[in-house]
């Protein structure tokens, strides 16, 4: 038998403690993890979604963002709907076009339906049940979202999903959740405290750093290549751990390996990951100017027909624009979204098109330039009009369409909105829960 590598031996702790957490009956799994694991646990995952027929469980990840109590529960059901329908499509090209059986089709819970976010994610869940009982028993749902801008609303949002296990028959056994909570900085520990009936907490005593370094050391050969992946595991690390000292000594290596291989790509990389860890230690005008130079060498890499480079020039020009946003910088902001939203274009990618003509008009109505506002908003409209009709429902399209009627400069255009957006997401696109909140 083949010795299992170090990962394989940590993602088993995972297997162990999820059987356990099975085995007490309960709804809610919160694992408590160290920023430095949270990898392991985002591979337990993966691997779980991977469908196996033999275990009866069918694992779905969900990363929405957290914006508010009372839309975070249909920006999950949205979320879900979608997974779900994408992966019956993907099933469906599988098959054989000749086969005679019928074709299977998933019609998702109408929204507008749903008596609150909380509602409109069990329908959602049962609905799937109910669809695919033939295929599994049991859907494990893993509420991870990418950000949280409101931690005592998160909490609340899982509490009230408690006592909505503990007063009501909506969950039924064979609906699990899982919770990831930061053991430096742990969320849930009081509530887990308070509704032992609903959440069985567990710390997996997990190692990534150790397994990784096992992993590299027994891979180094002393070739460049060897150097610069350990280089960029310290670098992750360094940016878990808001560690700058140690991000800019290990960047710095990695870059000049980089440079002296040519290896375009990979100084991108390096760099958009070394802004990622200036903005974490609030040092926007370091990141800038990574996420700058990282365009450089993206279109370095083009000029070479390097693979990859033209979609990492959008990253480093989406990830700079984003960074203005965010310290409010609008007219530089709008600038760097007019140029993903051309650099989109050119790569017929319709959906992140829209974003950056949406998010450059969202910027310039800032700016108090009605005017080019809803021209910036008209070019997101008609890259929106590109999108494939049953993903435009799963974009910020009605937030596209919000933006439009406020900046419109007429009645007649106001209609003219109306129409169009009618026409794109249907008649009730206001009543949508991503029209109910503005975003950027």
């Amino acid at each position: 038998m083949t010795e299992k590598n170090p990962i394989e031996r940590e993602l088993e702790k995972l297997d162990a403690q999820w059987e356990t957490f099975v085995e007490s009956g309960r709804p809610i799994l919160r694992w408590t993890i160290d920023p430095d694991a949270s990898q392991l646990v985002a591979g337990f995952m993966k691997m779980r979604e991977q469908f196996d027929e033999t275990s009866g469980e069918f694992f779905v990840a969900l990363h929405s963002e957290f914006s508010s109590l009372e839309r975070f529960g249909y920006d999950l059901s949205d979320e879900l709907n979608r997974e779900i329908a994408a992966g019956v499509a993907a099933s469906a090209e599988d098959e054989d076009d000749d086969s005679e059986e019928e074709t299977f089709t998933w019609r998702a819970p109408d929204p507008k339906k749903a008596l609150s976010g909380h509602d409109a994610l069990y329908k959602s869940c049962h609905q799937i049940l109910d669809a695919f009982a033939d295929y599994f028993s049991t859907l494990v749902i893993a509420i991870w979202p990418h950000e949280v801008k409101d931690l005592k609303a998160w909490r609340r949002w899982l509490q009230l999903a408690c006592e909505i296990h503990r007063d009501y028959k909506l969950w039924g056994g064979n609906l699990k959740w899982i919770i990831v909570d930061n053991a430096k900085h742990p969320v849930f520990a009081k509530l887990a405290q308070d509704y032992p009936a609903q959440i069985f907490s567990q710390t997996p005593p997990l190692n990534l750093r150790e397994a990784m370094n096992k992993i590299m050391e027994d891979a180094d050969d002393g070739s460049p290549g060897a150097e610069f992946r350990q280089c960029f595991v310290d670098m992750n690390y360094a940016v878990q751990n808001n560690d700058i000292p140690a991000l800019q000594r290990r960047s710095e290596r990695a870059l000049v390996i980089a440079g002296e291989q040519a290896w375009f790509d990979m100084q991108c990389s390096v760099l958009l990951l070394r802004a990622s860890g200036y903005l974490n230690a609030k040092q926007p005008e370091q990141a800038l100017q990574d996420y700058q130079q990282a365009q450089q060498c993206a279109l370095q890499g083009m000029e070479a027909e390097r693979p990859g480079c033209d979609k990492l020039l959008f990253q480093a020009h989406m990830s700079e624009a984003s960074a203005y946003l965010s310290e409010k910088r609008y007219e530089e902001a709008a600038k760097s979204f007019r140029r993903s939203a051309d650099i989109a274009e050119a790569h017929e990618d319709t959906m992140m098109c829209m974003e950056s003509w949406r998010l450059q008009s969202y910027c310039l109505e800032r700016l108090k330039l009605k005017g080019y506002a809803w021209e910036s908003a008209l070019r997101g409209l008609k890259a929106a009009g590109l999108i494939e009709p049953e993903q435009r429902q799963y974009t910020t399209l009605p937030y596209l369409g919000e933006t439009l009627l406020r900046v419109a400069p007429s009645r007649e255009d106001k209609d003219y909105v109306h129409e169009a957006m009618s026409a794109l997401l249907g008649e009730g696109w206001r009543e949508a829960p991503a029209a109910r909140t503005e975003t950027v």
